[in-house]
């Protein structure tokens, strides 16, 4: 009888070995996956996160520096910083607010001041002391410092380095100026000429910051003007950063590109903070104030700048659909806040006497 056959001790897998097999492998592959995924996320993240960093770090670096030069040579009684701009831009933030406008009035020191002359009005002229400095363009924003203490500013016309003239024709004051025509300069307190006699010329740097859509991509921006915005060779007509032109003409300067907000605040001798800063002025000449009056000016200002990454599709990120102007609805955003103080009104009122009408002087806290 043929000897029966013995199955051999080798098998394949069963099929539930096999579905195991497949489940196990594919959890390996999936988590492989996953981790490489997410490295790779993180790689094009941080790029992005420090760059929307920087934006905000440079932007804030040179805002702070123009505030710290506001006020300079301008006395205590000087608006140094322009009302009414507390929400004034056309973009709107992340968290819903209105961008704000800021307006610095400064002197950055780089050009020397000219000293009235014996006579310091001749019709619609400011008389120098020899030839107005060289750093004076043919038209530019210029401050007039007034014997009581006060200052006008305005724009100054057919300004020529071997003149001892610099005009203010009736009817060319650029917005918000204050000197127009002879009787803007004979004095400082309408009536009073022996309080308000122009005393010397100044440079003037007006720096303004205002957020754009960039005209080129849409991206929202924040740019500077060093002549607020003002065009000395077209009166001073006033332009917003808008379009390419007002950029390639040197009207405005583009800081950082994705910062889509801007907050300004300011503290003024009172201790209370407010989106404004408020009228900066006194009775009469200002030859007697009062330590509430002092109190009006701005002694510190604080500035939320906030930015976005422009990448698309980043971890973090869930669409990319837009969300009002210029903003991502879920953009990878980061925010950056500072506190400077008005160094220049700090000195002026560190230097104020006590008097009957302001014992408490010095208030320079």
């Amino acid at each position: 009888m043929p000897q029966s056959s013995r199955p051999s001790g080798q098998s394949g897998f069963s099929l539930v070995e096999l579905i195991v097999a497949m489940v196990v492998t594919m959890l390996v592959v999936g988590a492989v996956y996953g981790l490489m995924a997410g490295g790779n996320n993180a790689f094009r993240r941080e790029p992005e996160l420090t760059d929307r960093q920087q934006n905000a770090r440079v932007a804030m670096e040179l805002i702070q520096k123009d505030i710290g030069a506001a006020g300079v040579n301008m006395g205590p009684f000087f608006q140094s910083f322009s009302q009414n701009l507390n929400a004034a831009g056309r973009i709107t933030g992340p968290s819903g607010q209105v961008a704000d406008h800021l307006e610095i009035f400064a002197n950055d020191g780089t050009c020397p001041d000219a000293p009235a002359a014996a006579k310091p009005v001749d019709g619609s002229n400011f008389n120098a002391i020899g030839h107005i400095p060289d750093c004076y363009s043919e038209d530019s924003l210029v401050l007039v410092i007034f014997s009581n203490g006060g200052a006008k500013w305005g724009l100054g016309h057919n300004i020529h380095t071997d003149s001892t003239k610099i005009n203010f024709p009736p009817g060319l004051a650029p917005s918000g100026s204050q000197l127009d025509s002879v009787a803007s300069l004979k004095s400082y307190v309408e009536g009073d000429e022996s309080s308000g006699v122009p005393q010397s010329l100044s440079a003037l740097n007006l720096m303004r910051y205002e957020i754009a859509l960039d005209p080129v991509d849409g991206v929202p921006s924040l740019y500077r003007s060093a002549t607020g915005g003002r065009d000395p060779g077209d009166d001073g007509a006033f332009h917003s950063p808008t379009s390419a032109a007002d950029i390639t003409l040197g009207r405005w300067q583009l800081i950082a590109r994705g910062i889509e907000d801007l907050q300004v605040q300011y503290r003024n001798g009172t201790g209370a903070w407010s989106d404004d800063p408020g009228l900066v002025n006194c009775a009469g000449n200002c030859l007697t104030p009062t330590a509430a009056e002092y109190n009006k000016g701005v002694r510190e200002v604080r500035v939320t700048v906030s930015a976005r990454a422009e990448g698309q599709n980043l971890e973090g990120q869930t669409t990319s659909a837009a969300a009002g102007a210029g903003s991502r609805a879920s953009a990878v955003r980061g925010s950056v806040t500072t506190v400077t103080s008005v160094k220049a009104l700090q000195n002026y009122l560190s230097a104020v006497a006590p008097t009957p009408q302001c014992p408490t002087c010095p208030v320079w806290r």
